[in-house]
């Protein structure tokens, strides 16, 4: 087979080894017929197949130089996961393999004779170009997969608008829904207006006009179950987190880190605080509001403690409502998310708070709490939670303080930081737009295969309804069309799909 080669995980296998005659693929993949015994009759009824990995035996010979041959190739095959697997008499497609087993090569003078068997645990070879439908046209796509068995797509959406809900149903009935189909897109309003819009960027804190807004260690903290939080220490400053680990190893966050938490008895670190900025007519509290935050809080070691407050307070610095993570066990990765309402706990979420975590680590972070007259509604990385609270129906927000603190003199926590921060103020005479699960410009990517979902690149599992026909969701060989869904007050939003073909 001199025409024959064969390139693993990127690597073009011929200067190092021919493939011989006796090599073969067979047809498909392992196939396990069930059937079931029927009573006491000598027979049984075929229930149905399943299929297994796929093993491929390579038989392969080298000439010369066998020693360095030997080892270069020990160091192409030792991966750790499946890598792309290609015969050039396939050129289009791809396995996912590994080789598996001892790899013996008898030695005759400069030939070294041997085997490679290449376990492939799916079974199936890939199109190596994927398809691609857009409903640019129509939002009912036909999608024609060549393939000799399903495939399960990945989807991509590009939000034009404000959104409230994605769907996509294919010709067996399977649905996808991502945010809730009941959303509107607003109630009566006057209008709405960002009150402060600061993310942290270049300059962001070096900007004189920007740090003056808020106030170092002059803010309105709750005091958590009772215990003193104490303001001190030197303030935030800007810097950029790098992360160098995977998952997330190249990712940088733009920050405010704390310099300095100080001393205390109890809880003890900086607050920055800064009033709203006045509306077009001139007033500087709100009674409707959206509030939307970007933090992380994560523990490097299991005994260091630590909270990070989120508030809205009144002029007066009652509190409105708000959210807050506290870790105080030292002898596990645990904290608290607490949801605030009046200045009252009305929901605890414990969590894990290591790097992985959902709510807080590197996957989370991202936090929303609005406010309509006594309904309160917190949007969370793992769920949207609504309260009805008619004591804090007529409190008027006007300062939004966050807190960064550390127990006594326990270790502080690893990541303790803000990110970003927005205020939208909402009057709501006549008519309002209400932030929606989307908004323009968000991109929302779906993996139907592992069940992922990700907007603007973030794990956001919580967008995804519990009902969802994963398994379901697939094209089958030949014409398949899939509907596209979305709210009715949204502009057409752009929707891909695509997908690799799969073969037995």
């Amino acid at each position: 087979m001199n025409d024959f080669t064969v390139i693993f995980n990127g690597v073009d296998l011929s200067p190092y080894l021919r493939v011989t005659e006796d090599f073969r693929r067979g047809i498909g993949t392992t196939r396990t017929n069930h059937t079931l015994q029927v009573g006491t009759h000598h027979f049984k009824r075929y229930t149905g197949y399943s299929l297994d990995e796929k093993i491929i035996e390579m038989p392969f010979v080298v000439r010369n130089d066998l020693i360095n041959k030997r080892r270069e190739l020990a160091r192409i095959l030792n991966v750790s996961e499946p890598a792309q697997l290609i015969f050039t008499d396939e050129p289009d497609k791809y396995y996912m393999a590994l080789p598996t087993g001892d790899i013996d090569v008898s030695e005759e003078r400069f030939l070294g004779f041997g085997t490679i068997t290449w376990q492939i645990p799916d079974g199936v070879a890939y199109s190596i170009q994927a398809k691609e439908a857009t409903n640019r046209k129509k939002d009912v796509l036909d999608i024609y997969n060549s393939g000799t068995f399903e495939s399960f797509p990945k989807i991509e959406v590009q939000m034009t608008s404000d959104n409230g809900f994605v769907g996509f149903i294919n010709d067996e009935g399977a649905l996808l829904q991502f945010g809730d189909p009941d959303e509107v897109n607003g109630v009566a309003y006057e209008k709405s207006e960002y009150g402060i819009i600061d993310i942290c960027g270049v300059n962001f804190w070096e900007d004189t006009f920007a740090k003056s807004k808020w106030r170092t260690n002059e803010g309105f903290v709750v005091q958590y179950k009772g215990m003193d939080c104490k303001q001190s220490g030197s303030g935030l400053s800007y810097d950029v987190y790098n992360i160098s680990y995977d998952p997330w190893a190249g990712q940088k966050f733009p920050s405010l880190r704390t310099i300095s938490y100080g001393t205390g008895e109890g809880w003890h670190g900086p607050s920055i605080t800064r009033p709203f900025t006045p509306d077009s007519e001139g007033k500087d509290t709100a009674k409707n509001w959206t509030f939307e935050i970007g933090q992380f809080f994560i523990s490097g070691s299991v005994e260091q403690a630590g909270m990070q407050q989120w508030l809205v307070n009144t002029p007066e610095g009652k509190n409105v409502a708000g959210i807050i993570f506290v870790k105080s066990n030292t002898s596990a990765h645990e904290m608290t998310c607490c949801l605030v309402i009046n200045g009252q706990v009305v929901k605890e979420m414990p969590s894990k708070s290591f790097t992985g975590n959902m709510l807080t680590g590197w996957w989370g972070g991202s936090w929303k709490v609005d406010k309509f007259n006594n309904q309160f509604t917190f949007t969370t990385p793992s769920g949207i939670f609504s309260f009805n609270n008619s004591a804090a129906a007529n409190l008027e927000g006007k300062f939004i303080t966050f807190y960064a603190a550390q127990w006594k003199t326990l270790p502080a926590m690893a990541v303790n930081i803000y990110t970003s921060c927005r205020f939208q103020k909402h009057n709501v005479e006549k008519w309002i737009d209400i932030p929606n699960k989307f908004g323009e410009y968000d991109v929302l990517s779906i993996d139907t295969g592992k069940g992922t979902i990700l907007l603007n690149g973030l794990e956001t599992p919580g967008l995804g309804a519990l009902g969802n026909d994963w398994e379901q969701f697939m094209l089958k060989t030949g014409e398949n069309q899939i509907h596209c869904l979305y709210s009715e007050f949204s502009k057409k939003p752009e929707m891909k799909i695509s997908f690799n073909e799969v073969f037995l």
